[in-house]
């Protein structure tokens, strides 16, 4: 199962979000390596159509099969997603839960309580490339940008979605 992470508005366009891509990059690893059906999970935040779907048109360009694609189109937060794929998922025993590095403890908080599967944490979009000079410790624009995302996570965690 991916999580969306979002997607990028311009004028009449919408496309795949860079938080997105590297989690779809990483279920189509998962896809090549096992076979399993990918279940694709987001709807639409503000308006245009669910990421979700965005999601399951770039796995098709990447090769896998429509058939092998499952779609939730509704989810507009975690909790969401985790609720509207529970009936989903009750035909299946685990399930790969792929999401962002900083996204994946409240993912996993929210789905344990959600769903009876099994659940096997696959991070990707790890948010700090660190090689440990002296430019890490200089402010930047990454590392403010993280720093958002690490206190979206902590606001999602404190109101459980």
């Amino acid at each position: 199962m991916i999580l969306g992470g979002g997607t990028l508005q311009y004028n009449e366009n919408i496309e795949i979000g860079l938080h997105t891509l590297k989690r779809v990059l990483k279920g189509y690893e998962i896809y090549r390596s096992t076979g399993y059906p990918i279940l694709v999970t987001g709807g639409v935040i503000s308006k245009g159509i669910p990421e979700s779907d965005i999601m399951k048109e770039t796995l098709m360009h990447l090769g896998v099969p429509e058939n092998k694609i499952l779609v939730e189109n509704k989810a507009r937060t975690t909790k969401e997603n985790a609720l509207y794929t529970k009936d989903i998922l009750e035909n299946y025993k685990a399930v790969y839960l792929v999401t962002s590095y900083l996204h994946m403890k409240r993912s996993l908080l929210i789905f344990r309580k959600a769903i009876n599967n099994e659940i096997f944490p696959v991070i990707c979009d790890y948010p700090i490339d660190f090689r440990n000079t002296f430019l890490d410790y200089l402010p930047s624009g990454d590392a403010l940008y993280t720093f958002s995302q690490i206190t979206h996570e902590i606001i999602g965690i404190i109101k459980g979605g």
